[in-house]
């Protein structure tokens, strides 16, 4: 999953042209959430797949971030750092389908 993951703050950074700053928060925010699939799938984050991330992972994550009290805002960066992670396994055809979509 980390190598998937660095391929995809590579993509940030060299084809989007997203700032230093921008990478570090969204790589912060998915593994924040990497952290917290692995936990509820009693694995460590190493040991996760793409199938591990699914829509029901993702609603159920960005809800434990509002009932924690995270602002807002924080909140819905943090989503879409997610959504953009899987839009990136879905083109690369690590996912078959999307599962922000879901």
């Amino acid at each position: 999953m980390k190598d998937l993951l660095r391929a995809f703050l590579d993509h940030l950074a060299l084809n989007r042209n997203r700032s230093a700053h921008t990478v570090r928060a969204y790589e912060s925010d998915i593994l924040q959430y990497l952290s917290w699939v692995a936990t509820e799938h009693a694995r460590r984050v190493s040991d996760l797949t793409a199938a591990d991330l699914d829509g029901e992972t993702m609603r159920s994550h960005v809800a434990e971030l509002g009932r924690r009290g995270e602002a807002r805002t924080s909140v819905a960066r943090k989503a879409s750092a997610l959504r953009s992670f899987v839009r990136f396994l879905r083109r690369e055809g690590v996912l078959e389908h999307d599962p922000s979509s879901t």
